[in-house]
């Protein structure tokens, strides 16, 4: 396939604005793929480990609703990347039902630092994109941290819940080993 563009002008746009187009190319490319899998694949980099639990959620300069107790039960990860997928939850799906589709899947839970991280890199993300991660504890109660907008208000929420997530959420996961 030819483009009829002038060979020694494309090569002069390349040498100058390769890395730009490349960056355009995968982006488009991704989109793409997306739109076919259904799922959003994020490399998430630059986690600050050290941060508290309520630290990194404040990062994310979103309004903090619900107890920060329950956030310290959640994932944390280690390193300072991860490679995260947001996963549609494609019907209403109870906490337990969701740990199912996450260890079926071959996943575990996305760290908070590493969901904290994105959301403050981009703030935009949770608007068309409304995710959360979760864990159970030894009595198998579920805490969760929920990343979303409600109205107006960009916001975190961290709390229990065994109420079934809606068919509109996103589950964030990396990969179990």
């Amino acid at each position: 396939m030819k483009s009829g563009l002038p060979g020694n002008v494309v090569q002069r746009v390349l040498e100058t604005q390769g890395k730009e187009i490349v960056a355009q190319f995968v982006g488009i490319v991704r989109e793409r793929v997306e739109a076919i899998e259904k799922r959003i694949v994020r490399l998430v980099e630059g986690i600050d480990r050290g941060q508290t639990a309520k630290e990194a959620i404040e990062s994310t300069g979103r309004n903090f609703y619900g107890d920060i107790s329950h956030a310290i039960r959640l994932p944390i990860g280690t390193g300072d990347t991860e490679n995260v997928t947001f996963i549609p939850l494609e019907k209403r799906m109870s906490p337990g039902a969701v740990d199912s589709l996450v260890e079926d899947g071959g996943y575990k839970y996305a760290s908070l630092h590493a969901v904290a991280k994105h959301n403050k890199d981009h703030p935009d993300f949770a608007e068309k994109v409304q995710h959360f991660i979760q864990s159970r504890d030894k009595e198998g109660r579920h805490s969760y941290a929920a990343f979303l907008r409600w109205n107006d208000d960009r916001s975190v929420d961290v709390d229990r819940y065994e109420v079934d997530w809606r068919d509109d959420w996103f589950v964030a996961v990396v990969p179990a080993s």
